[in-house]
């Protein structure tokens, strides 16, 4: 039986619910990265897509980690690589931090009756995010 987090006893999480329906919003800047030809983000986003949809259509404890550590390491991986001086890379802090501030400092996405919208809402900033570090890197000659 999977144990789903509850506000004033409400359930706030369900499987194969809105999150694993927006966790598609990956396809995005999968389809992006290979226009661009950059595999190291069809990779990271493609692995980020498979890990929630396992973890939004499950709730597991193991899978939330796996699909932490793929996000996380991605975004980490990323905001380093990519780090060029043009306005997309200082465009994609910004969805960097919101996602940042709202999951783990505020963490407004597991302590309200709204989490799962806010979560959804992460989803699609941190792919936007995604794509402006993607053509960070794609405008810069000596990226990868």
């Amino acid at each position: 039986m999977i144990k789903l987090e509850k506000y004033n006893n409400i359930q706030i999480y369900k499987p194969f619910g809105l999150n694993f329906m927006t966790s598609f919003i990956f396809i995005v800047p999968i389809i992006h990265s290979i226009i661009r030809k950059q595999p190291q983000f069809t990779i990271s986003c493609g692995t980020c897509l498979i890990t929630s949809l396992f973890y939004h259509g499950t709730y597991n404890k193991t899978l939330r980690k796996l699909d932490m550590i793929a996000n996380i390491g991605g975004t980490f991986y990323f905001t380093i690589k990519c780090a060029y001086h043009n306005y997309y890379y200082y465009l994609s802090l910004i969805p960097v931090f919101f996602v940042g501030s709202t999951y783990f400092i505020f963490d407004i996405s597991n302590c309200s009756k709204y989490g799962v919208k806010f979560h959804s809402l992460i989803q699609f900033i941190g792919n936007i995010g995604v794509c402006l570090m993607l053509e960070s890197c794609f405008n810069e000659i000596t990226c990868y």
